[in-house]
């Protein structure tokens, strides 16, 4: 920037989120089903530590649009975080449990692998906790991330996500950038997934079609084009 500041610099003093780009749902409004249900967990630095949060974020997603379904926030010591994951993912029947690959995380995802959780996923963050947000607040502003217009957590939950890097509190907003993050690659790979398997069956049906052309020509030959 020509005044020297730079972009983290800019963003670390200004929101990165608006309150009212975040859509809003009332429980009628939900989706029947979704394509995937996703749990975030973002943890306490180490296993020993209480004097942090535990957060986990639960979203629902149908295509592109990202439904918040529920914040669980408190102060566990280990054993009570690996019931709590266990809890959770039970209670919303979560597809995937992402658990950031970092400090008292890589713990927990042994304990939960050990104890059968096959869904849970390390996740690896990529830059600062800034940046992470700032990478998915266009996906906030654009309207795919829908909050409910109730909630005994929502007040505290959207006053860390607007107020952050300012915010006394961060775990929330990396509990929510991970989800995001995840489910964009998700989303893309599940794109270009569709868009390779459309594009083998149209060479499916044309393949097809020339073997019908084909078979026809060779049952009446008179009935070519150049035989006329």
């Amino acid at each position: 920037m020509g005044d020297g500041i730079s972009l983290i610099e800019l963003l670390r003093t200004t929101g990165l989120v608006k309150r009212q780009w975040f859509k809003t749902y009332a429980p009628g409004d939900l989706p029947e089903k979704f394509d995937q249900i996703v749990q975030s967990w973002d943890t306490a630095n180490k296993a020993t530590e209480l004097a942090n949060y535990s957060v986990c974020t639960t979203w629902g997603r149908q295509g592109r649009q990202i439904y918040l379904l529920n914040v669980f926030r408190k102060q566990l010591d280990f054993p009570s975080l690996v019931r709590a994951v266990l809890d959770q993912r039970q209670q919303f029947g979560a597809d995937v449990v992402l658990v950031e690959d970092a400090a008292s995380g890589v713990q927990l995802v042994q304990q939960l692998k050990d104890k059968g959780l096959l869904s849970v996923k390390a996740v690896k963050p990529e830059g600062d906790k800034v940046m992470r947000l700032h990478a998915q607040s266009t996906v906030i502003e654009n309207g795919f991330v829908h909050v409910p217009r109730e909630a005994h957590w929502l007040d505290a939950y959207l006053h860390e996500l607007t107020t952050f890097p300012a915010s006394k509190h961060s775990d929330q907003v990396d509990s929510t950038s991970q989800a995001l993050a995840w489910m964009a690659a998700e989303t893309l790979i599940d794109y270009e997934l569709m868009t390779k398997l459309l594009r083998d069956e149209v060479e499916r049906l044309e393949e097809e079609q020339r073997a019908r052309q084909y078979d026809w020509l060779l049952a009446d030959p008179d009935a070519a084009p150049w035989a006329r």
